[in-house]
C-alpha cells in the first residue's frame, strides 16, 4: 500500500508541475530520521513556483477573456479601426467635418450605436 501512495504522491506532484530533481530528495530524505523540516522546505519552496506559475497562468487567462470579450462586444470593431490622437491617446471622433477628442477614453464609446 505504500508503494501505492508514493507513486500517486509522485504523480500528483508531477502533473502540478513539481521538479523531479525536488521530488527525489523529497523522497530521499523521507527514508532517513530527522528530516522533517528539510522536507517541509522542499514542498514550501516548491509550492511558491507553483504559486508563481499559477499567478503567471491566471493573468494569461484574464488576458485572453478580455481579448475574447471583445469579439463579443460589438464596439470591438469600431474601437480597434478608429484614430487615436498620437499625443494624448484619445481616440478621435469625427462629427461632420470637425474632429474632437473624447476626454472619457474609451469607456464613453459604451453608449455608441451604429
Amino acid at each position: 500500500m505504500l508503494a501505492q501512495s508514493w507513486v500517486e504522491f509522485s504523480k500528483c506532484m508531477r502533473s502540478a508541475g513539481v521538479q523531479v530533481e525536488a521530488l527525489i530528495e523529497y523522497v530521499d530524505l523521507f527514508f532517513k530520521e530527522g528530516t522533517e523540516e528539510a522536507r517541509k522546505d522542499i514542498l514550501v519552496e516548491q509550492r511558491a513556483r507553483l504559486q508563481e506559475q499559477y499567478e503567471q497562468l491566471k493573468a494569461t487567462m484574464e488576458r485572453l477573456d478580455y481579448k475574447i470579450d471583445q469579439y463579443s462586444n460589438p464596439l470591438h470593431f469600431f474601437m480597434t479601426t478608429h484614430a487615436y490622437d498620437s499625443l494624448t491617446n484619445l481616440p478621435v471622433i469625427c462629427s461632420g467635418t470637425k474632429a474632437r477628442h473624447c476626454t472619457r477614453g474609451r469607456a464613453c464609446f459604451s453608449s455608441f450605436s451604429r
